[in-house]
């Protein structure tokens, strides 16, 4: 009974240690499967672009195999790397269970984004411990950003891909950060394969060419992924030329996609509707605000080329912070979902400056009413009020742009 005593003593010792040891794995390895079986969850949910675009795309695949590419392009608007994953996907085998027959299809269709939140916070985790160097406060962010209701929502309930051109940018300002220029082109280029949403991030590149003063051939490298996957598509059978021109954009139909932005401030529901108007007034409408948006860059120009410190990783963050944001809300033609990427940003910035955290949660909850709105009919707040909050969150960002510009230049004239 004694010697049964002591190896229990003994077992259990091993366990308590193994646990101890190893408590880091344990919870990432917890959370992961954990955030991984709510999107599971959410997978059988059929949202309008799944119903109306993406299913029949993939069923191109399924009837046809990679041959699909001689006829996807006359359907499809997303470009081709996306819709090489997709044909890829295709050959996997179908599956299905009583209540839902076609299963696997829409499974297949969300797979990319739900693997592609794992990446991301992957590189959440490494831009927070890079500045923090402190791994449970790393631990936290990824956790956080794997369960932040948009982050689910978008891939594993809308079925967007927002989350993978977001990812590759995420990474793309890795690299940039670490002066590994070659790296980080390429990989926004890959993120402008997935979708030209990317270029709502392009001013910072510029900002911090003038700043960092890297070689201009880089820029030269953004296209080339999407060439070499518009190339692919034609080798089983698109047109090049048409497989190039699909770059998953849109056309311009209104001054709002449902985005509370600076358009729909000033137009409300009309925002939506310029389409109606004379060819001559909606010209002039777009221009006035795709104006304005150049004039901010020139603003935000100025002050990154009079700033005399050095770019930290935190300032270098708030810099991407000020562009995902400012970009979406200025711009006229915009979706809600195209402040993802100032969700995440936004986030790394919270652990940086935790001091500056309510603007991650106002963006988020600002987000979050807009998704409830489109995919459930739920207008939380309603669109006018959300925009005057993203107003407010627009002057709070530029508040800390000014102060931390000011501390710039007073730590160098302390100097």
């Amino acid at each position: 009974m004694k010697k049964l005593d002591s190896r229990v003593n003994d077992l259990s010792n091993i366990f308590i240690d193994f646990v101890i040891k190893n408590y880091s794995k344990i919870f990432l390895i917890t959370v992961t499967l954990f955030a991984l079986l709510i999107r599971i969850y959410f997978v059988p949910w059929i949202s309008g672009d799944y119903s109306n675009d993406l299913q029949h795309w993939f069923k191109v695949f399924t009837d046809n195999g990679t041959s699909g590419f001689k006829y996807i392009f006359d359907i499809a608007n997303y470009p081709s790397l996306y819709l090489i994953i997709m044909a890829l996907t295709s050959y996997l085998p179908e599956f299905s269970i009583e209540s839902y027959q076609n299963l696997s299809t829409i499974f297949y269709v969300k797979l990319p984004s739900i693997i592609i939140d794992f990446v991301t916070a992957f590189f959440v985790y490494k831009f927070v411990y890079e500045y923090t160097k402190k791994k449970y406060i790393s631990y936290i962010a990824y956790t956080i950003f794997l369960f932040l209701p948009t982050v689910i929502f978008n891939g594993a309930l809308w079925a967007q891909i927002d989350a993978i051109y977001t990812s590759f940018i995420i990474i793309s300002l890795f690299y940039l950060y670490k002066d590994k220029y070659l790296k980080s082109f390429l990989f926004y280029g890959v993120s402008f394969a997935f979708k030209t949403q990317a270029i709502l991030i392009f001013p910072l590149f510029i900002l911090l060419y003038f700043n960092k003063r890297f070689s201009f051939k880089y820029f030269l490298l953004i296209p080339f992924p999407h060439i070499i996957a518009s190339f692919i598509a034609f080798l089983f059978g698109a047109n090049f030329l048409q497989a190039l021109k699909v770059s998953g954009g849109q056309r311009v139909m209104s001054l709002s996609n449902s985005a509370p932005s600076l358009p729909y401030l000033f137009f409300g529901t009309q925002s939506t509707n310029i389409i109606k108007l004379e060819q001559f007034y909606k010209f002039m409408f777009l221009a006035f605000f795709i104006s304005i948006t150049i004039l901010a860059c020139a603003v935000f120009l100025y002050i990154i080329l009079n700033s005399k410190n050095k770019m930290t990783l935190d300032r270098y963050i708030l810099w991407a912070l000020v562009i995902s944001f400012s970009m979406p809300f200025i711009l006229p033609s915009m979706h809600e979902r195209f402040f993802y990427m100032a969700e995440v940003i936004s986030l790394i910035f919270a652990f940086m400056r935790p001091k500056y955290s309510y603007i991650a949660i106002l963006i988020n909850l600002c987000s979050l009413s807009t998704y409830m709105s489109y995919l459930i009919g739920v207008p939380i707040l309603g669109l006018k009020n959300i925009s005057i909050i993203m107003f407010v969150i627009f002057c709070l960002i530029m508040r800390v742009l000014y102060i931390e510009s000011r501390q710039n230049k007073s730590s160098a004239s302390s100097e």
